[in-house]
């Protein structure tokens, strides 16, 4: 009986599901969808320092670049996704998923590609010296640059389900390694006779990291229309949009500034920061909207964050606001919550229509999301006590 026992579990822990990845698609491991650990400035930056606050607990890291390129930029961000995308192509866009295990089954942390190949997938029309001399020098910083994870840890291990604040004892680890780049001057200064494509890319290849690897095999990594990526100019826009794709849940996500500014790891010193890149933020949105990530954005009256609407249908038809134009519609419910002809003229007047009718849809929503008591008089107090006081905030009801 045990025996059977132990055969059943066996074939049930092997239950394989092939997850297809669609053409327009691709993968890229959480944390560095998540981190900030690039710079969204343009100038060389050796070492960057960024410290935030996640569910009350103070994180932090600290990214060391090369000592003559400096730290990854944006631009390297591009060249790191693009060798996702190349690793899922030659896996034929798609992998082995098992379910009872909860794990991915990628082929290998090994990535082989051309520089050509890379080129395209970052969006190049065309190939040059010169944008191979780009795609090379990107490659390097992401060979040599180290992050530290510190305070309560800004890593997570998805094996684990906890953040690291050592890496396998150490407290670095590397997101590239074991960079190998095929190079015709030496083959030429050789003597030896110049490789095709196929030869080319057998010997040109890096890995990655076997931390984050394992995070990907963990199922600790997220698939996202690259393409829509590839549509992105702004490094600001891009990191948004990898955040975005990890956090959005539903048709809408309000941000506050001070949780942007972390997790882009911009630095606000005084006002004038603020209004900088308060400015930014909002141009990197305005990118989103055109790209057709996102449908709208608003800010908060008190300036704090934005509001960030994906799908402005549903928002429409989950806050009720095709309900209670009209007079006659807003005086038929509050006369079927029970509320006498008198009280409606005192509570429903032309000063406040639009408050009422506001108040009616949050009302109905707070219902439907179960935020209010129903009991017996189906949350009715909570109305009169909006009606009385006009003091409800709210913003995006009206």
């Amino acid at each position: 009986m045990r025996g059977v026992d132990f055969v059943d579990n066996l074939e049930c822990s092997e239950e394989i599901k092939v997850i297809p990845i669609k053409s327009n698609q691709s993968i890229a491991e959480s944390n560095l969808m998540l981190l900030p650990f690039v710079s969204v400035q343009s100038t060389n930056v050796k070492i960057l320092k960024r410290t935030w606050k996640s569910n009350g607990v103070e994180r932090g890291l600290v990214v060391k670049g090369s000592a003559d390129l400096g730290v990854p930029t944006t631009k390297d961000l591009d060249t790191l996704l693009a060798l996702f995308r190349i690793m899922i192509r030659n896996m034929g866009f798609k992998y082995e998923y098992n379910i009872n295990t909860n794990t991915a089954n990628f082929d290998s942390p090994k990535v082989n590609f051309t520089f050509c190949e890379l080129a395209k997938e970052m969006g190049y029309n065309k190939f040059s010296g010169q944008i191979k001399n780009i795609i090379e020098k990107s490659l390097k910083r992401l060979n040599e640059t180290t992050i530290y994870s510190t305070l309560s840890g800004s890593i997570r291990d998805s094996e684990k389900g906890e953040y690291i604040t050592e890496f396998n004892g150490e407290e670095s680890f590397r997101i590239i390694c074991d960079l190998k780049m095929y190079s015709y001057s030496r083959i030429k200064a050789s003597g030896q006779k110049i490789g095709n494509s196929e030869v080319v890319k057998e010997n040109t290849s890096l890995t990655i990291h076997n931390f984050f690897f394992k995070n990907i095999c963990n199922n600790y990594f997220k698939i996202y229309d690259y393409s829509k990526y590839l549509e992105l100019r702004l490094g600001i826009s891009k990191k948004l949009f990898l955040l975005l794709n990890q956090w959005s849940h539903g048709y809408q996500k309000y941000l506050t500034y001070q949780v942007m500014y972390d997790m882009l790891g911009l630095e606000i010193k005084n006002k004038t920061d603020v209004y900088y890149h308060n400015k930014q933020i909002k141009k990197a949105f305005n990118e989103l909207i055109k790209a057709k990530f996102i449908d709208s954005f608003k800010e908060k009256k008190n300036k704090e964050g934005i509001n960030i609407i994906f799908d402005a249908k549903l928002t429409n038809g989950a806050k009720f606001l095709d309900k209670y134009t009209t007079d006659s519609s807003v005086v038929a419910k509050l006369r079927e919550l029970g509320i006498p002809y008198d009280d409606i003229t005192r509570y429903y007047r032309l000063d406040n229509q639009d408050y009422v009718r506001g108040l009616l849809r949050y009302y109905e929503f707070q219902l439907d999301n179960n935020k209010i008591v129903k009991k017996e008089n189906n949350g009715i107090a909570f109305l009169i006590t909006g009606l009385e006081r006009e003091n409800y905030d709210l913003e995006g009801f009206m």
